[in-house]
């Protein structure tokens, strides 16, 4: 199925709920507005609607007796208590490297498919999940020690690697444009409070540093960025040509990046527009069915068969008012969806305040309990026994592409060349024809077993992996060929993975 088609089923799908799918969290509003009549009024879908304008966010926050000055020491509002900041002085943090570059590995991790899970209220703070917050009018005198110690303890080493062992490989890391340092700030709200940030952008490199030492890969989502990207000025220049265009010119690796763009809610027209693109840009959606008053009223059953095949999604959570076997069973019918019909999938997020008592919002409480224990991409763990796993390793790594007679043979008989090519045996293909089937097969079975030494991933971007393999080719296979290439590399892949699956088995 062409990714056009699960695109219309999506939206046809969409169309067909019972559900209304949302566009907010609603936490900021019940944590700030509870007490504020415009605010219940508008509700959280007009609040986080690009028509809302920050002017009459400004006008409900004074409205609702909030002084942004007073903060109680468990993260709270109030109008009466300071804000107690204990000292904190660590030690300078060297300058961060990147790790060399390596190109193989940058290749799985940006083709794999991808079981995520969000870093939310990180670098972006989001007061309902962390009460440490960017600093707003005389918020913090202390900001740059609060920050610091929240970017210092709120993740570290371990957490990478309990992810790893859980088989998450990748994770989406939010940013805003003052992570980058003071340099960044300039002319913009931020800049009275540069020097908060002097010392932000070396932690986020140290970051994205501990997610490489434990094999996972980082998408940086540019999660606030200048002029905002909630309220009326939402950005609009990810969707312009120009500037992906300058993106890709700024360096040579920026050509073969992958850029992720949130299609604000629109499928149908931010579809279009990528189905318009060769290079690799991803249309990031984003889908709450859970907050409006036809989500609370339905239960999760009734959620769970109104699910279809081909969803696109890249932020999801498994919030659901039910006891844990239904959420369960939504959560995990759910995420196999994603895991079918998608490239990947993304959890909203994997730590908070009151973790433990929120299975909803915190993926580390929901694991083992609405949400699955593991989730590797062949859908069962490596061997944990040290002597099964080398084996394994080795039956990976031993792994050889089958005789050019055999590949032909598979091939006559594979449904998808049948199907598109009419094919019943090998003599019906030219030379040419068999020679593209073949090198297809071929590298799609490579591509299999590379792909599983790095992490025991999967493809997840098939038909970008292929249009991006046949660029680098230089003419070869030949434009009236390439079809045979694509079926070969497909039939390929999927020989090699069955033999992966088979060695875990």
């Amino acid at each position: 199925m062409s990714p056009s088609t699960y695109v219309e089923n999506f939206v046809t799908l969409l169309r067909a709920l019972s559900v209304v799918e949302g566009s907010y969290k609603p936490s900021p509003i019940s944590n700030l507005l509870a007490n504020n009549s415009t605010a219940n009024t508008l509700g959280y879908g007009n609040l986080y609607n690009p028509g809302f304008s920050s002017a009459l966010a400004d006008t409900a926050f004074n409205a609702s007796g909030v002084s942004l000055s007073s903060l109680s020491s468990s993260g709270g509002i109030n109008t009466s208590t300071q804000c107690s900041v204990v000292p904190y002085n660590p030690p300078p943090l060297l300058n961060q490297a990147f790790w060399s570059f390596d190109s193989t590995a940058a290749a799985a991790y940006r083709y794999r498919r991808q079981q995520s899970v969000n870093l939310g209220s990180w670098f972006v703070q989001e007061n309902w999940m962390k009460s440490t917050s960017p600093p707003v009018g005389d918020l913090f005198d202390n900001a740059r020690a609060v920050l610091e110690r929240h970017w210092d303890t709120f993740m570290n080493q371990s957490d990478f690697d309990y992810l790893a062992n859980m088989g998450i490989n990748t994770v989406r890391l939010p940013m805003g444009y003052w992570t980058l340092g003071p340099t960044f700030v300039t002319g913009t709200p931020f800049e009275p409070y540069a020097s908060v940030y002097e010392n932000s952008w070396p932690r986020f490199v140290r970051a994205i540093n501990m997610a490489a030492q434990a094999n996972i890969g980082v998408l940086v989502d540019v999660h606030g960025a200048i002029g905002s990207q909630n309220w009326a000025t939402a950005l609009c220049f990810w969707i312009d040509t120009k500037a992906i265009t300058a993106m890709r010119q700024r360096s040579s690796g920026g050509v073969s990046l992958p850029i992720y763009i949130h299609d604000g809610f629109n499928l149908d027209k931010y579809s279009a527009y990528l189905s318009e693109r060769t290079d690799f840009v991803v249309e990031d959606h984003h889908s709450y069915f859970v907050f409006t008053p036809a989500d609370e009223s339905e239960p999760a059953s009734q959620h769970t068969s109104d699910y279809r095949e081909n969803l696109v999604i890249n932020e999801c959570l498994s919030t659901q008012r039910d006891p844990n076997e239904a959420q369960k069973q939504f959560c995990t019918i759910q995420m196999g969806v994603y895991t079918n019909t998608s490239a990947g999938w993304s959890f909203w997020s994997y730590n908070k305040e009151s973790c433990d008592t929120d299975q909803g919002w915190c993926f580390k409480a929901a694991v083992g309990k609405s949400l699955p224990d593991t989730f590797f991409s062949y859908g069962k763990p490596p061997p944990m026994d040290a002597d099964e796993l080398q084996r394994a390793y080795a039956a990976v790594a031993s792994m050889t592409v089958p005789p050019q007679s055999d590949i032909l043979q598979r091939l006559a008989s594979s449904p998808s060349t049948v199907t598109t090519r009419k094919l019943t045996a090998q003599w019906n293909m030219t030379a040419a024809q068999q020679q593209s089937s073949i090198e297809g097969y071929s590298d799609g079975y490579q591509t299999a077993k590379i792909f599983t030494q790095h992490g025991w991933s999967r493809l997840g971007f098939t038909e970008q992996y292929i249009r991006d393999s046949l660029s680098a080719m230089s003419g070869f296979p030949s434009i009236e060929t390439e079809d045979y290439y694509r079926s070969g590399f497909k039939a390929g892949l999927a020989d090699g993975e069955a033999v992966v699956t088979a060695i875990l088995s």
